[in-house]
């Protein structure tokens, strides 16, 4: 039993070779190494799932980017559409503008050599019935209900005389067209042939789509067919022939035979 102790003793008091302290530090630096390794590992998996993750990154801002420059250029071609649908639209309401114009100075025109026209009616007539002056109201309406009276009551000169003058004060009012296709009319049935055409020209030159157009083209047949005028009334009947008008045919048929 002593001899187990003191050699025990002895092996620990024996010193370490060196040889056995390489192997030690050997086993310890692969222990190190393996554990550096599988860091090393660990950080580059990290590494491989963090570029993974940043290409898809890339990639959904690639698909971003091109959805957006799509936009981007749909938007600027609609503004560019709109841009242009804009000054086509400009140009053309600036065009109507011009056009729209232009009809109300030649309307304006109109409407002053109608005046002048009336009036030179009116001074060639006189406002007077057989000698006596025709005194006639100065008020617009008064006027216009006094021309209406004296027609319905079939008294042409007075009825005449008030036509004449309401359109001649008043060319821009709404009854004109009606008020000068009967004065065309009582011209005409009073055997004032050569005024009844003139004022039927007139209104045709004024009013080429007035209400009245046909009715007043009738009148300048007729007395152009009374005054022998063949031209002009079978000119006027045929014209209304071609619109249908009611017994222009028959009419035509008598003044065609009257020309003869």
């Amino acid at each position: 039993m002593a001899r187990r102790h003191l050699l025990f003793l002895l092996l620990f008091l024996l010193p370490v070779t060196p040889g056995f302290v390489c192997a030690s530090r050997a086993e310890r630096m692969e222990g190190e190494l393996d554990a550096l390794r599988i860091q090393f590992e660990e950080i580059q998996q990290r590494i491989n799932n963090d570029q993974a993750q940043v290409t898809e990154m890339i990639l959904r801002a690639d698909v971003k980017l091109a959805e957006l420059a799509e936009l981007q250029g749909q938007a600027h071609d609609l503004v560019t559409r709109n841009s242009v649908d804009l000054s086509l639209q400009l140009e053309s309401t600036r065009t109507e503008l011009a056009e729209l114009r232009g009809r109300m100075d030649s309307q304006d025109r109109t409407l002053t050599q109608l005046g002048n026209d009336v009036r030179a009616i009116v001074s060639a007539l006189g406002a007077t019935d057989s000698g006596k002056t025709i005194v006639l109201p100065k008020e617009k309406e008064a006027l216009f209900a006094f021309a209406t009276e004296k027609r319905a009551a079939n008294r042409n000169p007075e009825a005449r005389a008030a036509y004449s003058e309401f359109i001649a004060r008043y060319p821009d009012d709404s009854r004109v067209p009606a008020t000068l296709a009967d004065l065309c009319l009582l011209f005409s049935v009073d055997g004032m042939h050569q005024d009844a055409i003139a004022t039927a020209r007139t209104y045709l030159k004024t009013f080429p789509d007035g209400p009245q157009r046909n009715d007043v083209i009738a009148t300048m047949g007729d007395s152009a067919a009374a005054l022998g005028n063949c031209d002009v009334a079978q000119k006027a009947y045929q014209t209304l022939v071609e619109v249908g008008h009611k017994n222009a045919k028959k009419r035509l048929s008598e003044i065609s035979a009257q020309c003869k």
